[in-house]
C-alpha cells in the first residue's frame, strides 16, 4: 500500500493522484467521500473491465459508519448490510481494509482515503522462487557461525500502476 517503489514495490497510495478536495473524512458531510469518487474517471468506475473498490484503515472505516451521506439519511456512508458479499460497500462499491493506511484523520496531510480500479493496479511476479541451503548461518557478529543450519528463500515482485488517474486518494491538507 505504501511501497516507495525502491527496494519494494510501488504502493497504491505512493502512485495515487492526490484528490483535489481536502478535508477530514468525517466532516460535517460527506462532500469529500462524494467528491473523491466523482474524481474518480469514469472509465475506472463504469465500464466493462472496471473493479473500482474503497480502501481505509479501520479507523477511517469507523469514522465513515457514524457518517451519513446527507443532512436527512438515515443511514451511514459505509452500507454494512450486504447480504450478496461479505465486504462492507461505500456507495454501492466494496470497501476493502488496509492495516497500512494511515488512520489518522488529523489535519497535515493523511492520505487516509482511497478508491481505485484494481484492473488499473499491476502485480508482478517473477517465475521462479530461489531456494538456497546453508549449512553455516553466521551468529551475531557476522563472522563465526551460529551452530545451526538454515534455507534462505526468496523471489522478486514488482507492482505499479500504468494510469496514474486510476487511484485516487484523499487528503487531509
Amino acid at each position: 500500500m505504501t511501497g516507495t517503489g525502491s527496494g519494494q514495490p510501488f504502493g497504491a497510495i505512493t502512485r495515487a493522484t492526490v484528490d483535489g478536495s481536502t478535508g477530514l473524512v468525517n466532516a460535517a458531510s460527506a462532500v469529500s467521500v462524494f467528491s473523491l469518487l466523482s474524481n474518480l474517471p469514469v472509465r475506472f468506475r463504469v465500464y466493462d473491465r472496471a473493479k473500482p473498490y474503497w480502501m481505509a484503515n479501520i479507523a477511517v472505516i469507523n469514522l465513515l459508519r457514524a457518517l451519513t451521506a446527507f443532512a436527512s439519511a438515515t443511514t451511514a456512508v459505509v452500507n454494512d448490510n450486504t447480504p450478496t458479499t461479505a465486504y462492507q460497500r461505500i456507495f454501492g462499491y466494496d470497501l476493502l481494509e488496509s492495516t497500512t493506511m494511515d488512520g489518522s484523520n488529523a489535519v497535515g496531510g493523511h492520505k487516509n482515503l482511497l478508491i481505485f480500479d484494481a484492473n488499473s493496479y499491476l502485480i508482478c511476479d517473477r517465475i521462479g522462487t530461489t531456494v538456497i541451503y546453508e549449512p553455516l548461518v553466521p551468529g551475531a557478529g557476522g563472522i563465526n557461525p551460529a551452530g545451526v543450519t538454515g534455507w534462505f528463500a526468496y523471489r522478486r515482485v514488482g507492482a505499479d500502476t500504468p494510469t496514474a488517474t486510476a487511484l485516487r486518494v484523499h487528503n487531509n491538507a
